[in-house]
């Protein structure tokens, strides 16, 4: 496992890991992270959310990377360095089979380089708050390429019958939730950063990753140190190579504070 003191990453996956479950960044954590970039270590957010979703919680963190939409695009300063995406074509061939296997009615999510949208029976936003700009169709006609595709169901038959019409996207079910996300296959978190190491941006050896779901286990196993949350899936606790406290502990803030207590003097 690599030595704390080699770290210049921190990669944080979202929901479960660095939101606490009502969807914050606790203060004590974003003061943690703040000391950490003080002293030069660089921050990034990898998560399953489009960057529209995850918005609010890049304004303000202000991180150096952002890999969104599962690895669907990549943004380092803001500049665009990785994208894997689905054809307007295949997007809307997509979502008629998912309306014939699900019916008419079936709720779908598209993520796309415009925006995030949904045709949920009840907003994102008064379900999570934190969920931001999100933009409602009715897909009645709608051909654009997108980045990720979502259903729900809680029938994992019918997921799979869907799936089956597209072998050439993954399909991943998210833990907390009965919805499943369609993609590129290289569309992954672990693609994107591979891209990032590629392009000099950063050092997987010199990174710790730190995530709570299936999708990020890769990612936690390909970085110098993969940290689990206390809350994560068994698997990706079997994965890491530590386990911290959960994400309504405070567990990314006693790590920090843990294993860099020698760039928080007031805190050794």
């Amino acid at each position: 496992m690599l030595d704390h003191q080699q770290i210049r990453w921190l990669l944080f996956d979202l929901d479960g890991t660095l939101l606490t479950t009502d969807k914050k960044v606790t203060e004590r954590t974003l003061r943690d992270l703040e000391i950490c970039r003080a002293k030069g270590i660089r921050i990034g957010v990898v998560t399953s959310r489009s960057k529209e979703n995850a918005a609010q919680t890049i304004g303000k963190l202000h991180p150096d990377l952002v890999i969104a939409s599962g690895g669907g695009i990549a943004l380092y300063e803001g500049r665009v360095v990785y994208q894997a995406d689905i054809s307007a074509e295949e997007t809307s061939r997509f979502i008629a089979e998912a309306r014939r296997i699900l019916g008419a009615d079936a709720e779908i999510t598209a993520d796309t380089d415009s925006g995030h949208y949904w045709n949920y029976k009840v907003d994102p936003a008064q379900i999570d708050p934190s969920w931001g700009k999100s933009i409602y169709t009715d897909y009645s006609d709608f051909h654009m390429r997108s980045m990720k595709l979502c259903i729900m169901t809680d029938s994992a038959r019918k997921a799979h019958e869907l799936h089956q019409c597209f072998p050439d996207m993954d399909c991943v079910k998210f833990a907390d939730v009965d919805s499943y996300k369609y993609s590129s296959k290289a569309a992954t978190k672990e693609r994107a950063l591979t891209a990032c190491e590629e392009q000099g941006i950063l050092s997987l050896a010199e990174t710790a990753a730190f995530g709570d779901d299936l999708p990020d286990i890769r990612m936690l196993t390909m970085c110098g140190c993969g940290v689990a949350m206390g809350n994560a899936l068994p698997e990706v606790k079997d994965a890491a190579d530590i386990v911290i406290g959960g994400n309504d502990e405070e567990g990314i803030a006693e790590y920090l504070e843990t294993v860099f207590c020698h760039i928080f003097p007031k805190l050794s």
